[in-house]
């Protein structure tokens, strides 16, 4: 058997609480977890657990998260949905399995549950189970995915100026909750380089979660302002008009939505032309940094929970210390450059 220390720690949560073999089915995943090396933690049913100690192991002890949902009718729990909510605030591996019917349709309740956390949390996550052999199945092969990974895990280094973007894609693509994107000069300003294909699909995939986002999702964007502005004015490499339509159209959205840019979780901060800064892209489920070496780019990638979030908080409160630009400051710096 694997060495529960080395695997780490492993939470199961559930609402499926009025659901007939309910028992059953989260012991199917104690004892599926629990046979990996796991060390498992259950609540109430584990002795001296309780409710404190069940949300500090999610903010402290980096664990996986395991959501079970029933396919019976129930009273939501607001405590399973605050514990959802701690596991994505801490970036934490979380593997969402729904009971299904001989149908394999998910429930119209599971769907409300989901959305009730976020629209987006679970996106591609869920995996169903219509038995406590399946779950067992279902949630070993998961877990056994997650360990091969987790155990040739390393710091991915790549000397590559396209990885940057493939990267970056990949990561948008994840983000359930936050994305803070910082660059010299700003994608959704310029809008990706013609015929750049790498820097077209991050762009898009960027646009279409900013437009999905709900009310718990962060967008922050650092860029520098100078050198942003003068790429408006003289490069030939873009589709200026293009990206100005787009970024005009989700900022009037944005505005429209939250009744000003002061109250949005979408934000600009600017990063001055003096100030030598890193590119970096920050989601709840990965850290990107953009590396100049040498005249080489070099991408390291890491999972968000390599980092504590007490560290990563320091960082982000020092980003929010820079420079705030407004909805009207965006439009005109494309008026003041003639785009």
């Amino acid at each position: 058997m694997t060495n529960p220390l080395t695997i780490g720690a492993l939470c199961i949560s559930s609402v499926c609480y009025k659901e007939a073999g309910f028992m059953d089915y989260r012991f199917a995943a104690y004892k599926a977890a629990k046979e990996l090396g796991f060390n498992v933690l259950r609540n109430p049913e584990d002795t001296g657990i309780t409710q404190n100690s069940f949300n500090s192991a999610l903010k402290h002890s980096n664990p996986v998260f395991i959501l079970i949902i029933g396919s019976s009718s129930f009273e939501q729990s607001e405590k399973v949905v605050d514990e959802c909510k701690l596991a994505l605030e801490n970036g934490l591996p979380i593997f969402v399995f729904i009971k299904v019917g001989n149908d394999k349709k998910i429930p119209d309740n599971a769907r409300e549950i989901v959305k009730t956390i976020s629209q987006t949390t679970y996106d591609g996550d869920c995996t169903l189970f219509g038995s406590c052999e399946e779950l067992y199945d279902t949630l070993q092969a998961r877990l056994n995915d997650y360990i091969k990974a987790k155990m040739t895990l390393r710091p991915d280094i790549q000397d590559n100026r396209g990885a940057t973007y493939v990267y970056a894609y990949e990561q948008i693509k994840r983000a359930k909750k936050k994305i803070i994107l910082s660059q010299k000069t700003s994608l959704l300003l310029l809008g990706p380089r013609k015929g750049n294909t790498y820097e077209h699909r991050a762009y898009e995939a960027l646009l279409e979660w900013i437009q999905r986002k709900d009310r718990d999702m962060q967008f922050m964007h650092l860029f520098c302002w100078d050198e942003t502005a003068a790429d408006l004015a003289k490069s030939q490499e873009y589709d200026i008009p293009a990206a100005k339509r787009r970024l005009i159209d989700l900022l009037a959205a944005e505005k429209a939505k939250h009744a000003g840019m002061e109250n949005s979780n979408l934000t600009f901060r600017a990063i001055s032309g003096t100030v030598s800064n890193v590119a970096h892209l920050i989601t709840d489920t990965g850290i990107q940094f953009v590396l100049p070496i040498a005249g080489n780019v070099f991408n390291l990638v890491l999972p968000y929970y390599f980092s504590t979030e007490n560290e990563l908080m320091k960082l982000i409160t020092h980003l929010h210390a820079q420079p705030y630009k407004s909805y009207e400051d965006i439009i005109k710096m494309y008026d003041l450059r003639g785009c």
